[in-house]
């Protein structure tokens, strides 16, 4: 089943279509952070924009995007403001083009041929944007919140075992991680099952998704490895090797990400034979 999504998404144009996306990544990485920050700056809750902002790239999968990394901590500490409107407006439009795209991948892998039409899809896709948006600010505020729930935790109960105050506390990196990774499969899982034109129940969504998180974290592992002992790609690329490096990262984890969609697919198809 999995060799006949991995089939599937070749079939179906998925690397070029996986290409495209990490393309789309790359220009929605600063206006998505820049209007986070902006919103967040508007209501009084800058410190908040910064957290999340930071989190994201000192996680350990930033490490791939280091070339990128100065000029978001820039826009994002001290957006100017004549810019704030700008990247507004790029970051609907370059958004709601990513979630377009996302929508006409999957539709391709779900089997979907009847699609509203294209203004239809696109302010779709703006509101998805906003949802998502709303995702992250919600992430924000759970890592705000959790230390503070953690310490109230840890003294109501007088917990005295380092194992469990290590991994209640954010500090350790545990907790965050954990949330990290939950938040990321609900988004992915909440991808599949939303974008497509379709409809289907959320744990359908599940297996691919499930595919999806493990495929990325071996493939972030095995990239790693390859850029540390075959260093080619800073040889070949010079000084805009980070940002190349930055693509070719974006680009494996598309395609992972389209080769769950093909997944999701097959097993939905597997348990309607089932019954």
């Amino acid at each position: 089943m999995l060799w006949r999504s991995v089939y599937d998404m070749v079939n179906h144009d998925g690397l070029e279509h996986a290409g495209y996306l990490s393309f789309l990544l790359m220009l929605t990485i600063f206006p998505f952070l820049v209007f986070i920050t902006a919103l967040l700056g508007f209501f009084g809750n800058e410190q908040l924009g910064n957290l999340l902002v930071n989190i994201i790239l000192n996680s350990s999968w930033a490490s791939f995007i280091d070339s990128l990394k100065p000029r978001i901590l820039e826009i994002t500490s001290t957006p100017p403001q004549s810019l704030l409107t700008i990247a507004i407006l790029s970051a609907l439009w370059t958004a709601s083009s990513i979630f377009e795209g996302i929508r006409t991948i999957l539709n391709r892998a779900y089997r979907v041929t009847e699609t509203p039409n294209y203004l239809l899809r696109r302010l779709f896709s703006i509101i998805e944007f906003l949802i998502a948006i709303s995702f992250s600010i919600g992430l924000a505020i759970i890592l705000v919140v959790v230390p503070q729930v953690s310490g109230f935790v840890i003294d109501l109960f007088s917990i005295k075992n380092p194992a469990v105050i290590n991994f209640l506390s954010i500090e350790s990196g545990t907790m965050r991680f954990v949330i990290l990774v939950g938040f990321a499969y609900l988004l992915v899982a909440n991808v599949y099952h939303k974008l497509p034109n379709r409809k289907s129940r959320l744990i359908s969504a599940f297996p691919g998704t499930i595919l999806v998180m493990a495929g990325w974290y071996l493939a972030s592992f095995l990239f790693k490895y390859y850029l540390v002992h075959f260093p080619q790609v800073n040889v070949i690329y010079g000084s805009i090797a980070g940002v190349i490096i930055s693509l070719l990262y974006f680009y494996i984890c598309s395609i992972i990400f389209i080769v769950g969609a093909e997944f999701n697919y097959y097993m939905e198809k597997f348990f309607r034979m089932k019954k």
